[in-house]
């Protein structure tokens, strides 16, 4: 990041295109989900066509959780501010291993890092 900033004088994060939420990712993480919740995933996206899937809203107001970030590059992610770290080890334009648990199974997925802001 700093030699982005020397370099160009502005810093563009790297993203995976998938949607998070700080507050809500907060809750979950404090009732023990491990992980970066995902909200919501492009349609058409890489991840998308992997078959990620973001969280659903129950008719009774609940969050039922789709994919959970819980590695980059083979790093755990035990939070979204780990994947936020883990990303900006990382430069747009490259492409980073994922991992993510749908509560059943584990699967790593090649995705491109987008530029963010």
């Amino acid at each position: 990041m700093v030699p982005e900033l020397i370099r160009s004088g502005r810093y563009v994060p790297p993203t995976l295109g998938l949607l998070f939420d700080a507050r809500i990712n907060a809750a979950v993480n404090r009732q023990g989900l491990r992980g970066a919740l995902v909200l919501d995933v492009p349609d058409g996206s890489p991840a998308a066509q992997a078959g990620i899937r973001g969280a659903t809203l129950t008719a009774d107001g609940r969050i039922r959780p789709g994919h959970v970030v819980i590695a980059v590059e083979g790093e755990p992610v035990a939070t979204l501010d780990d994947l936020l770290a883990a990303l900006d080890a990382h430069g747009v334009g490259e492409t980073v291993d994922v991992t993510f648990s749908d509560g059943r199974s584990e699967t790593t997925v090649p995705l491109p890092l987008l530029p963010g802001g």
